[in-house]
């Protein structure tokens, strides 16, 4: 399936293997791809969550997957008979003839999926466990294997329940987070973080991925990683920082003994050396879920250096407006810079 893959109705999609296959069996090279798609096409979340709830309904209800646009149909016309003297005891005020073929499917699906999403959830949440961060909020995470895991604010990372027992130990992490992973004493047992597109492959070691906005990033501090991204692959060795650009499907950006603190949120300390302040603006974005204005756009471009506390954002302003030298006014979600 390529990357131009547009699908244009609730049938179609539904009845796509590939879809079906993320939705029932998902692992990390589809998951990475529906999520890539959804990034990319904003629009159709509505559309795909429909779409999911539709092969969940039918695969809990019938224990099959639809192949084709017509089997939907049929399953639609069936789960419309099952629920229509429920959806008449749900409100009497409804008049079931009035409403529209696919109205009426949908409805009805969602009538009954309220026992299948349990059902499936149940069973998802047998075979994995998500940590999760809010905005302005931070984790730290012991693993099964007693690695640890520090979630940046606004971040997410899932495994497998059962990974304890796995001689190759993957997570899959959306956002930022710093490891520092135990060496397994088996012999060739591996740990590998999936982020987005790009698999960083470790023995035992301390990282940094961040895998926001248009690019992955991995500092490696402490013992070696194999990264593969696309068609490309290479060895980091510490100090190595690289970047990867999933649009171009190819490293960005590679440096040896790099200087940069990116690691340094862990501690507690954004710091940011030398960059554009648009730079140092997006990471506060991120970590606290909050817009910045800015009425002249060539600050933006301007490098400078700067060392923010991230656990409150009230103190971290003055020092950001002291380092611009500008003042910078909140409005509820958004910080305006005069």
């Amino acid at each position: 399936m390529g990357k131009q893959y547009q699908p244009n109705s609730l049938e179609e999609l539904a009845a796509d293997p590939a879809f079906q296959a993320w939705v029932l069996n998902p692992t990390p090279d589809n998951r990475a791809y529906w999520l890539d798609f959804l990034d990319k096409h904003p629009e159709k979340a509505d559309l795909v969550e429909e779409a999911k709830n539709l092969i969940l309904g039918i695969h809990h209800y019938f224990g099959k997957e639809p192949t084709d646009p017509h089997q939907l149909a049929a399953y639609y016309e069936e789960i419309s008979q099952r629920s229509e003297q429920t959806l008449s005891q749900q409100s009497s005020s409804l008049r079931l003839q009035r409403i529209p073929y696919r109205q009426l499917a949908v409805a009805s699906i969602v009538l009954l999926l309220a026992t299948a999403l349990g059902w499936w959830w149940t069973n998802q949440s047998d075979s994995i466990h998500t940590y999760s961060t809010a905005y302005g909020e931070w984790q730290t995470v012991i693993l099964p294997d007693s690695s640890r895991v520090k979630l940046n604010a606004n971040s997410e990372l899932s495994i497998s329940r059962n990974w304890k027992e796995e001689s190759n130990r993957t997570v899959w992490l959306t956002g930022e987070a710093y490891f520092e992973i135990l060496r397994k004493p088996t012999s060739g047992a591996t740990f590998t973080v999936i982020a987005d597109e790009v698999s960083v492959e470790v023995l035992g070691t301390s990282f940094n991925v961040n895998s926001r906005g248009e690019k992955t990033e991995v500092f490696l501090e402490e013992g070696k990683i194999r990264l593969a991204a696309g068609n490309e692959e290479t060895f980091m060795v510490p100090g190595d920082f690289i970047a990867y650009s999933a649009d171009i499907n190819q490293f960005v950006e590679k440096r040896q003994h790099a200087t940069k603190p990116y690691s340094s949120w862990k501690d507690g300390v954004l710091v940011v050396q030398e960059s554009p302040i648009r730079e140092i603006f997006n990471k506060i974005e991120d970590i606290y879920g909050i817009e910045f204005q800015v009425k002249d756009s060539s600050v933006l471009e301007t490098t400078t250096t700067v060392r923010l506390p991230m656990d409150k954002l009230e103190i971290a302003l003055p020092i950001l407006e002291k380092t611009l030298g500008r003042k910078i006014q909140q409005k509820e979600k958004r910080l305006i810079v005069q």
